[in-house]
């Protein structure tokens, strides 16, 4: 699970951190969200302290959960961090080596079906096969 975008962190630190992930072939399903700066808490001051704007402070935790338009932070723009997403789906989701064993793991706990639906909602597009709607992808 990777949480991303604190205020005072940078494009830089993502990308090491991403890299430390890639090491961990056997992670069934990883998680890429942005910071979520929640009223009250330790990083929501942070990042009033940082400039991030209030507006978009607030837009950001009403937003679901993987919802990264409101995650420009001072040293990150909304742009760079879809570009860190898209290489996050493409470096270690669609891992084709984590991807084959994870689907293995899932296969001990869920049915066909099952599977499909979950990936079909993970990642918001309709599979209708493992092989040729998602493994396809795989890198």
């Amino acid at each position: 699970y990777i949480m991303a975008g604190f205020p005072t962190e940078s494009k830089e630190e993502i990308l090491q951190t991403m890299e430390y992930l890639k090491g961990f072939r056997k992670v069934v399903i990883p998680y890429f969200n942005s910071v979520r700066c929640y009223p009250n808490t330790e990083v929501y001051g942070s990042a009033l302290k940082e400039g991030v704007a209030a507006d978009n402070i607030r837009n950001s935790y009403r937003a679901l959960f993987h919802d990264i338009k409101y995650s420009e932070t001072p040293l990150i723009s909304n742009s760079e961090f879809s570009i860190l997403c898209f290489y996050f789906l493409q470096q270690i989701l669609l891992s084709k080596e984590r991807l084959l064993g994870a689907i293995a793991a899932q296969r001990n706990f869920l049915s066909e079906k099952e599977l499909l639906d979950f990936y079909s909602l993970f990642l918001e597009k309709k599979i209708s096969d493992l092989k040729n709607d998602l493994l396809v992808y795989a890198r």
